[in-house]
């Protein structure tokens, strides 16, 4: 009698373990740059591998061409762990110069002015044969090479050499500086007849504007993905007389169905979400999200957001979107030690201020979270003093003040100083200059979350190349920074 014997297996995959994150340590802790962590919320092993990545992708960026992170977490009691953060660095790299060798085709200086990412800025001029100024030298990574090298190709391409070759020659790294030398062959320049963006029913003689247009009508439909390809066709008898036309490609809408916030304990959701400018069951106007953005850097409530801090999830099939913005709360408390530049009598006071945010309470108006408690001590010279109209033979002025942020979307109920040691007068001039303040600059400068640039697909037979729409400049830049300068000189007069 023969027996059926049936042998059954089961592998079971471990579910992976979580912890609450109690805190972070970076070992050591010397390095200009820290990722983004929220100190409460649930980590695993995947998850800290994904932090340590970001972490070391910050280093590389900051000129650690060899830094690399590893995660440990380490458990300090049941169910909780803290997150420990491996580095090993060794010295940062400094681009100290960029090179151009070949048949540049335009003006070297043209060229080399399209670098960004790996240009020096010189702070002050050098004295010949004496000082050779100072300057300041960008971190040395990958990644800026390649932004520049695109930036670089872009310009071949707006300039009409549609067959450039642009690329790294070479790089000498002697005592952590860098010189970077580019090999550029322009090859020969298309005269392009026009420049125009099919489907927008005119021709346009300023092609990227045109396309910038195209895209803003776009997102206020709702659509993040837009597309612009362009073709070469021929435009005469010449060989290389061409048109150069750009088609546009729209993806899908989305309608905003909820937007969430993380990370924020101490403020209450409804004075985040009062700066929003995009709202649920609207279209997901991209613009809208980036300005939303900016008026919360504005609150100065949390550390500086940009749209890396945002998941978008899109559901094709119904066509809404969810919108999570991660948020990480400024520390509740600071000080300050300032001085002038000369001579009190002249140049200003010198000042001590210790500030610190008040517990999470109330609502609207009355968020003590919003508001902070500051304690500042203050050097007049006589003059000064007596400037202010401060009849008092001590030169140290102790003020006790209630200070709140300027939060865009609370306006006038924002922006206040409260310190009763300083008279009405002084407070109403401080709320008048932190009113100008805030309005105008944000007017003049246009957001901290400037309008991305605009790709343009170049279809060629012998391979695709990419020329870059630089966001459009605002009209009378300059005035516009010096008007900024200006302003903020005058607000900051009367402000203790």
């Amino acid at each position: 009698m023969a027996t059926l014997v049936w042998s059954i297996s089961a592998v079971l995959a471990e579910t992976p373990k979580r912890f609450v994150l109690r805190k972070v340590q970076i070992v050591p802790d010397q390095f200009p740059v820290k990722a983004k962590l929220q100190a409460v919320g649930l980590i695993d092993q995947s998850r800290a591998g994904s932090i340590a990545a970001e972490f070391q992708s910050q280093l590389r960026q900051q000129g650690y061409v060899d830094a690399t992170v590893k995660a440990e977490l380490a458990v300090v009691s049941p169910g909780k762990a803290d997150l420990l953060l491996q580095v090993s660095a060794g010295s940062a790299v400094q681009v100290k110069q960029v090179r151009l060798v070949g048949d540049t085709g335009v003006g070297r200086n043209e060229a080399l002015g399209t670098i960004r990412a790996l240009r020096s800025k010189r702070i002050l001029p050098g004295i010949p044969g004496i000082w050779g100024g100072w300057s300041t030298h960008p971190p040395y990574s990958p990644a800026a090479l390649d932004f520049d090298l695109e930036r670089l190709r872009s310009l071949y391409v707006s300039r009409g050499f549609f067959d450039a070759s642009v690329r790294l020659d070479h790089t000498a790294i002697v005592d952590g500086k860098a010189t970077i030398t580019l090999r550029v062959d322009a090859g020969p320049q298309y005269r392009v007849r026009e420049w125009r963006a099919a489907h927008s029913h005119r021709q346009v003689r300023d092609f990227c504007r045109c396309l910038f247009d195209l895209r803003r009508d776009a997102e206020k439909d709702g659509v993040l993905d837009f597309f612009a390809r362009a073709a070469l066709q021929p435009a005469g008898d010449a060989p290389r007389d061409v048109d150069f036309v750009a088609n546009v490609e729209r993806g899908p809408r989305y309608t905003v169905r909820r937007i969430d916030f993380q990370g924020n304990r101490r403020f209450s959701d409804g004075l985040i979400r009062s700066n929003l400018l995009l709202d649920e069951a609207e279209p997901l106007d991209a613009t809208l999200l980036r300005k939303s953005l900016d008026r919360i850097n504005r609150s100065m409530l949390f550390e500086p957001l940009n749209e890396s801090d945002v998941d978008v999830a899109t559901d094709a099939k119904t066509g809404r979107a969810d919108i999570r913005i991660r948020l990480t709360e400024r520390k509740a408390g600071s000080w300050l030690i300032s001085g002038p530049v000369g001579p009190m009598s002249i140049a200003g006071p010198l000042q001590f201020a210790l500030s610190s945010r008040l517990p999470a309470w109330g609502r609207g108006l009355f968020e003590l979270s919003s508001y902070y408690a500051t304690f500042s001590l203050t050097a007049y010279a006589d003059p000064v003093a007596r400037w202010l109209g401060w009849n008092t033979e001590s030169k140290l002025l102790p003020v006790f003040a209630l200070q709140r942020p300027f939060v865009p979307a609370q306006g006038w109920t924002s922006g206040l100083t409260i310190a009763p040691q300083l008279g009405w007068k002084m407070t109403a001039l401080n709320y008048a200059a932190g009113q100008l303040r805030e309005r105008g600059l944000s007017r003049l400068s246009g957001g901290s979350l400037p309008t991305p640039p605009l790709q343009v697909v170049v279809e060629r037979p012998d391979g695709n190349q990419v020329m870059f729409c630089e966001t459009p400049q605002p009209r009378l830049k300059w005035l516009r920074k010096g008007a900024g300068i200006v302003l903020q000189f005058a607000a900051a007069l009367p402000i203790l």
